[in-house]
């Protein structure tokens, strides 16, 4: 699967800034130094930046997992190890470990970031066949596209594209007793709700090719990814403290 990025650039920042507000502090004094001068919001979408550069090119599958429809998302995650939900496990435990250079954890941090949203992208837990709907066209409000580039942020706001802080903001508004089910969630859970998606992914007419998405398929992306973007972000706070024996909040 390879074409749009996770969510876009903005996503990644929304899923960052959402973060940043569930960081205790002892987790931001950990991650302070590994951090820098970059913000988590920044962080998490630094491997998208370097993807196209021929020494990491064999990072490329690393942001995806591919789940037939008739597979579970356990079986997949354990037949390689370069996929989202196996290199996000490595990647989480080269960040608990204070032996490695400060440099290697670095990277781990911003690969974590940037994969929990990744994850979290319905179509990031999608069929081969199609390549998680990069090989699905689309007609866009006039604009021809592909499914998965729907999915990655066609339906986000111009604000949210423009101002990320300011949509993280709204998407905070979470009932507490929601926040702690989707803290306490494994990333297995979270790869089986994007593929539970599915069903409404593709419930569309392939009647005419491109399919023309009309506007009542794309207010339920926008509802639907909202919903992911806030999942990410409570999540990946939570995985962060976690990692570092921080209670959360």
């Amino acid at each position: 699967m390879q074409g749009a990025l996770a969510f876009g650039p903005a996503g990644h920042r929304i899923v960052g800034y959402i973060a940043d507000g569930y960081l205790c502090p002892d987790t931001r004094r950990e991650l302070a130094p590994l951090l820098g001068a970059m913000s988590l919001a920044e962080a998490g979408v630094w491997p998208d930046q370097l993807r196209s550069r021929p020494e990491w090119a064999h990072s490329k599958p690393w942001h995806y997992i591919n789940v037939a429809d008739d597979a579970s998302v356990a079986a997949a995650a354990r037949a390689s190890d370069d996929n989202a939900l196996a290199v996000l496990a490595r990647f989480e435990a080269e960040l608990r470990d204070r032996r490695l250079p400060a440099g290697q954890r670095s990277i781990a941090l911003r690969f974590i970031a940037h994969l929990v949203a990744d994850i979290h992208q319905p179509l990031h837990v999608g069929r081969a066949a199609d390549r998680g709907g990069n090989d699905i066209e689309v007609i866009v409000r006039g604009k021809a596209t592909n499914l998965h580039a729907v999915w990655d942020g066609w339906a986000l706001s111009a604000a949210a594209r423009q101002r990320p802080a300011d949509d993280a903001r709204r998407l905070q508004q979470i009932d507490t007793a929601e926040l702690r089910r989707w803290q306490v969630a494994e990333p297995l859970v979270w790869a089986e709700e994007s593929m539970a998606l599915r069903p409404g992914i593709y419930a569309f007419s392939r009647e005419f090719a491109p399919s023309v998405l009309g506007q009542p398929y794309l207010n339920s992306v926008q509802t639907t990814l909202d919903r992911r973007l806030a999942q990410a972000g409570v999540r990946l706070a939570a995985r962060l403290n976690m990692a570092f024996d921080c209670r959360t909040r």
